[in-house]
């Protein structure tokens, strides 16, 4: 992923070099569903924010006085969009497209599998992935025995690289984010996999009214991020990472 995220990033920087227009075309969405389109220039914003209260989304401007409306002033407000969707609805293609259509940056889902599983000739090799962590062979499930299984003792180990992996997607969004001031739109995220959950339940690490998470800090290795988390009420004063599932 992060290689990906770097010529999004390049595409990104070589493309702003160019001070002209950029007109961003709609989405192709099925015609009963509303859709907008913007004009982007290389003027500052607005000083206050788009008055979602007053000009909240009206049927009647929208259609026949194409006046100001909810979906048309969104990214005034918004920099940070999260898309989670059930499988098999092509999730990750409508992130594209959302993101190209409002001119925001698409961080993808990361794929764990290939990240810690897939060797260099492409097929599933778990060796490199035991000598990588120190862990007994015995103790650590195939991908294949993970999804079977995700209730197994030997899953709850792989919960460190996949949350590693899911760092990695969400620090490369908010560094862009902040550096550039560009929005992100991001594919998944940590409370997407409902077997972890489960698993974080079994072992006591997940609250029984399913409201929180508590993972320790030894997860994270870069605490910008937990000073943003902190700044935004997810994280405790004590230092533990508590997501709320909302």
């Amino acid at each position: 992923m992060s290689s990906g995220v770097a010529a999004s990033l390049r595409r990104v920087f070589l493309a702003n070099q160019h001070h002209r227009l950029l007109i961003v075309s709609t989405c192709l969405i099925p015609q009963n569903h509303r859709t907008f389109s913007m004009q982007y220039k290389d003027t500052e914003k607005p000083a206050h924010p788009f008055d979602y209260v007053n000009k909240n989304y009206n049927f009647f401007r929208h259609y026949y006085l194409g006046g100001h409306y909810t979906l048309a002033n969104i990214h005034d407000n918004t920099l940070f969009f999260h898309v989670e969707s059930n499988f098999g609805v092509r999730r990750s293609d409508f992130v594209k497209r959302l993101a190209n259509h409002i001119g925001f940056l698409p961080i993808s889902k990361p794929d764990v599998d290939r990240m810690h599983f897939v060797d260099e000739t492409g097929t599933i090799n778990t060796r490199q992935f035991h000598n990588d962590y120190c862990l007994p062979r015995d103790y650590m499930p195939s991908p294949e025995e993970w999804h079977l299984n995700p209730n197994h003792h030997a899953s709850v180990r792989l919960l460190r690289p996949l949350l590693q992996t899911m760092t990695y997607q969400l620090r490369m969004g908010l560094s862009h984010m902040f550096s550039t001031g560009q929005g992100i739109v991001m594919d998944r995220s940590y409370w997407s996999y409902y077997p972890i959950l489960n698993i974080l339940r079994d072992f006591g690490l997940i609250s029984q009214d399913g409201q929180g998470i508590v993972m320790d800090r030894s997860y994270w290795s870069y605490y910008p991020i937990l000073n943003i988390l902190r700044d935004f009420g997810l994280i405790s004063q004590d230092g533990k990472i508590l997501f709320f599932l909302q």
